[in-house]
């Protein structure tokens, strides 16, 4: 959090280590575990009024930093890194691959919201399934309950039986383009539903830097939730997978993604492998 002043950040430190830890625990609602060298927050959460709690005092705490408070949920603790930096090792390779990137959305752009701006193109393609410069995320707290709970693409399953986990991440951004821009995809036509089922905000770093675009910097205190809790408060039941990720016949947005992979397939090209290093091409 080197971008707020030292007094905001004292103060933030202080209600997150002192005040919410012991709110948590007065009301048994979770509880504070803190970590060696790490001053990054954590905590297990086992009350949903325990996670709004922790919201309200991070938003609080920070209303005069003009900052935007926006949540990820995972349903495993990996990274906060935008797909396309994820196989890279330095910034050679970001080059590379954000220049490939560049290359597929102009290739792209008469079958893939041909009225949208490039950089529109890029973050709406990457809630269809391309990886990107940008990072999902979302301003709903209900959105990112069911991320953390959902795992039904997920295949190795023999991985998830060893993490009976859901993990949400609340990171604070300055309202500042020129370190971080934040979208908010509601604003994108209608036809590409998925945004809007989703509720869908992106992120990206100006420049990803020797972090490789990883956005550790900016997070704030990362949330553990037991999965059964989760699955009740994400209501997962009632909102399925399909209703996140309407199919093709409700959804233009996928049928223009469809046309995506055909154009791009004329031409060659596998998304996946086309933008990730060391993947055969």
């Amino acid at each position: 959090m080197e971008w707020l002043d030292d007094d905001t950040k004292a103060e933030l430190q202080f209600n997150l280590k002192h005040t919410l830890a012991e709110e948590l625990s007065k009301r048994c609602w979770g509880i504070h575990e803190p970590k060696d060298n790490c001053e990054l927050n954590e905590y297990l959460i086992t009350d949903l009024r325990g996670f709004n709690l922790a919201s309200g005092l991070i938003r609080n705490t920070l209303k005069n930093a003009n900052a935007r408070v926006i949540y990820r949920g995972q349903d495993r603790d990996y990274p906060l890194l935008p797909c396309l930096y994820r196989t890279c090792r330095n910034s050679e390779e970001i080059e590379i691959l954000e220049n490939r990137l560049d290359e597929v959305l102009g290739m792209i752009s008469d079958v893939f919201y041909p009225s949208g701006t490039a950089e529109e193109r890029e973050v709406v393609c990457q809630h269809y399934g391309m990886p990107t410069r940008f990072l999902d995320v979302t301003d709903n707290i209900h959105t990112a309950l069911w991320f953390a709970y959902d795992r039904t693409m997920v295949k190795d399953r023999a991985v998830l039986s060893t993490d009976d986990m859901g993990y949400i991440n609340i990171l604070a951004v300055p309202n500042d383009m020129n370190q971080v821009k934040v979208l908010d995809l509601r604003d994108q036509p209608s036809r590409y539903l998925r945004l809007h089922t989703q509720q869908a905000f992106a992120m990206k770093k100006a420049d990803p830097g020797e972090d490789k675009g990883l956005y550790t910097s900016f997070n704030v205190a990362k949330f553990m939730i037991p999965r059964p809790l989760l699955r009740l408060w994400s209501n997962h039941d009632n909102i399925p997978y399909e209703y996140m990720f309407p199919s093709k016949t409700m959804d233009e947005g996928l049928q223009c993604w469809e046309a995506v992979k055909s154009k791009l397939k004329e031409n060659n090209i596998e998304i996946d492998k086309y933008l990730k290093l060391n993947a055969e091409q």
